[in-house]
C-alpha cells in the first residue's frame, strides 16, 4: 500500500459529492474520487507540483497544473463527467506549485517557484504577474486572496518559510501599486487576515500581532509559549486558532489572549465551514477520529480503531465539505474514511448539556452506529492487513515522524 504514496492535501467539490487528493509520489498524481460509488474517475501523473489543484467553487471544474517538463499548463476538467481536458493557461515560466480561487470563482491565482500569476477565470486573460523573490533560496510555495480580493498573502518556502502580504486594491490599479504591507515583524512565520478584512494576525517566534489595516498600525500584540505555524481567523467563535507542529491555542480578538490550549501532540487539523467544530485524529496504540466543539470548549469522539481492527494506518490530511456535512481523513498508505456528520444536531445538545454542567464532561459521543464510508486508490475497499503488517504498523510507528 506505501507503493501509492501518502495523500498530502484533499479537497471536496464544492457540491460535496467528489473528493479530490494529491500524492507525495510523483508518479501518482492527483485522483478524483466519487466517494459514495467508491470510483476513480479521473488519475495520471500530469501533476508532479504538489498540491497544485483547486475545484472552481462557482462551477465546480477541476483544476490543476500539467507541469511536465515540456508542457508547464494550468488545464482543467469540465463538471460532473471530468473526462476531456481543456487548456487555461500555456507556457508558464516555470511548473506550477500552487492553484487557488478567489471565494466567488471570479479569479484564479496560480504559483510558480518565482512569480504568483493572476488570471481572470471567465476569459483566461492574465491580470498580473508578480515577481517576489527574497533571495536565491526561496521559493514561493502557494498565494491566496482575501475573500473581498483586496488583499493577497504568500508564503515562500526555502530554508526557513516566509510569509508577506500584498494590497492589491482589488485589481483596480497597475501592478506597481501592489505594495507590501511591512509590519516591522522579523521572521515571520504564519499570516492571516480576518473575512471583514479589518484585522490581520502575523506570527513570529513565540509571538502574536494583530494589525489594524484601517489604522494601518499593530492593534495588539502577545507573547506565546508556541511559534505558530499556522494561523486562521474563527468570526463564528471570535477565536484566533494559532497552530504549532503538535500544539493548538485559542486566542480571542481583537486584544490576542489566549482562551485555551485545545490540543497536544495531534496531527492534521481542520475547522469547518461554519466555524463549530475542529477536526483532529491521533495513533499510538489505536487511531482515533475526533472533534472539538469550539463553542462548549469540549471534545467528542467519532470512531477509533485498536489493534484487533482493520487499521487504515496514520492520518495525514483531513478535510470538511463546503456544507460541513462529511468529514474525511486521508492516511499515508493511501486510504480515506469519510464521515457524515449530518446527524450532529443532538450532540450539539449534549454538548449545551455539558457546557451547562448537566452532563458528564468525560463521555463519549458515537456519531454514526455503523462504520464510516472507506475508500482506497484503487476504488476498492482495502483488505484487513495481515500480521506482518499489523506488525509493521504496530512497532514501526516509534520510528515514524509524528507530525
Amino acid at each position: 500500500n506505501f507503493e501509492r504514496g501518502y495523500p498530502t492535501n484533499a479537497v471536496f467539490s464544492p457540491s460535496g459529492e467528489f473528493l479530490a487528493y494529491d500524492s507525495d509520489n510523483s508518479n501518482q498524481g492527483t485522483i478524483v474520487t466519487d466517494y459514495q460509488l467508491k470510483k476513480i474517475v479521473l488519475g495520471g501523473h500530469w501533476s508532479n507540483a504538489g498540491k497544485a489543484f483547486a475545484f472552481d467553487p462557482e462551477t465546480n471544474n477541476f483544476y490543476y497544473a500539467n507541469s511536465s517538463y515540456m508542457s508547464r499548463q494550468i488545464q482543467y476538467l469540465q463538471s460532473p463527467e471530468y473526462k476531456s481536458f481543456q487548456n487555461f493557461a500555456d507556457s508558464l515560466n516555470n511548473p506550477v506549485n500552487d492553484i487557488s480561487f478567489s471565494s466567488d470563482g471570479s479569479i484564479l491565482v496560480g504559483t510558480t517557484n518565482n512569480s504568483i500569476h493572476i488570471f481572470n477565470k471567465k476569459n483566461a486573460q492574465q491580470i498580473n504577474q508578480i515577481k517576489i523573490r527574497k533571495s536565491e533560496s526561496y521559493l514561493i510555495a502557494k498565494a491566496t486572496l482575501s475573500d473581498k480580493k483586496n488583499f493577497l498573502l504568500y508564503t515562500l518556502s526555502g530554508h526557513v518559510n516566509q510569509v508577506g502580504i500584498l494590497n492589491t486594491n482589488n485589481f483596480s490599479q497597475d501592478q506597481k501599486t501592489w505594495k507590501e504591507i511591512d509590519f516591522e515583524v522579523k521572521n515571520k512565520k504564519a499570516i492571516a487576515i480576518d473575512k471583514d478584512e479589518k484585522y490581520i494576525a502575523v506570527a513570529s517566534e513565540k509571538k502574536l500581532y494583530l494589525w489594524d489595516i484601517a489604522a494601518k498600525k499593530m492593534h495588539s500584540q502577545c507573547a506565546t509559549t508556541i511559534t505558530a505555524q499556522d494561523l486562521q481567523f474563527n468570526p463564528a467563535t471570535n477565536h484566533l486558532i494559532a497552530k504549532d507542529l503538535n500544539v493548538v491555542h485559542l486566542f480571542s480578538y481583537p486584544e490576542l489572549k489566549r482562551v485555551a490550549e485545545v490540543l497536544q501532540n495531534e496531527w492534521n487539523l481542520a475547522v469547518d465551514p461554519q466555524g463549530r467544530w475542529l477536526a483532529y485524529s491521533t495513533g499510538r496504540k489505536k487511531t482515533e477520529y475526533n472533534l472539538y466543539d469550539l463553542h462548549s470548549l469540549t471534545s467528542l469522539d467519532l470512531y477509533s480503531l485498536d489493534d484487533d481492527e482493520w487499521i487504515p494506518n496514520i492520518p495525514q490530511t483531513h478535510c470538511f465539505s463546503p456544507n460541513g456535512n462529511l468529514l474525511a481523513f486521508g492516511h499515508n498508505n493511501g486510504d480515506f474514511i469519510v464521515f457524515n456528520l449530518t446527524n450532529l444536531n443532538g450532540v450539539r445538545q449534549q454538548l449545551e448539556n455539558i457546557k451547562n454542567g448537566i452532563e458528564n464532561k468525560k463521555e463519549s459521543f458515537l456519531i454514526e452506529e455503523k462504520k464510516p464510508i472507506e475508500i482506497s486508490t484503487t476504488g476498492e475497499k482495502s483488505p484487513k492487513p495481515s500480521f506482518w503488517a499489523r506488525f509493521w504498523r504496530y512497532f514501526g510507528r516509534k520510528f515514524i515522524p509524528q507530525n
